[in-house]
């Protein structure tokens, strides 16, 4: 087998440059150590990838919006290959503890997003923020709390008759509500 195709590619040795000038890495046996490589090179050209993060955007969403700067950049057509050289770039570039602390927030973002389409999907509404500001208000005000247990129904009642012509909130959900927003809090580190 000649030189620099162990792997099935024709690869240069990554301390080359430009190695990745028209070859195509997309087969599935890559070798882990040029996408360290790949990293330095997309965070050397793409440094706004590290700002994009910090305002929201997941690594896929990243890949997504610099495709064609990335396939061209080290020409690679695997999402995985080019989502992992992204991370490192990310970590390269924010540090490893920043990364973990926005990567912990997108995914509790990730999470939040996909519980409101499955709620959707079953055909439910889901609580609205003006709803959530009004249930934790008044799960604080004596009134509708019996010694330490926060009174559920008194507050679906009110959240019904503010927002709805119906009874559309349950205890349940309120109480369901509730404690996954006590959950989340609890989960969430101060800034």
């Amino acid at each position: 087998m000649p030189e620099g195709t162990e792997y099935g590619y024709n690869l240069s040795p990554p301390n080359q440059e430009p190695a990745s000038v028209g070859r195509d890495f997309t087969r599935s046996k890559f070798p882990n150590k040029n996408i360290s490589w790949f990293a330095k090179r997309i965070e050397k050209d793409l440094p706004g990838i590290g700002d994009d993060f910090k305002d929201g955007l997941s690594l896929g969403k990243i890949f997504e919006k610099y495709e064609l700067e990335i396939t061209q950049l080290i020409n690679i057509k695997n999402r995985g290959i080019a989502i992992s050289s992204i991370r490192e770039a990310l970590i390269s570039l924010l540090g490893e503890e920043q990364y973990k602390t926005l990567a912990k927030q997108h995914t509790l973002s990730t999470r939040k997003s996909s519980t409101q389409a499955a709620i959707e999907a079953r055909g439910h509404t889901p609580i609205s923020d003006p709803e959530k500001i009004m249930i934790k208000a008044l799960a604080q005000l004596p009134e509708y709390r019996t010694g330490n247990k926060i009174n559920t129904k008194k507050i679906a009642a009110a959240v019904n008759k503010e927002f709805h012509r119906k009874d559309l909130r349950t205890s349940d959900a309120i109480s369901q509500f509730l404690s996954t927003e006590k959950k989340q809090s609890q989960n969430v580190e101060p800034s």
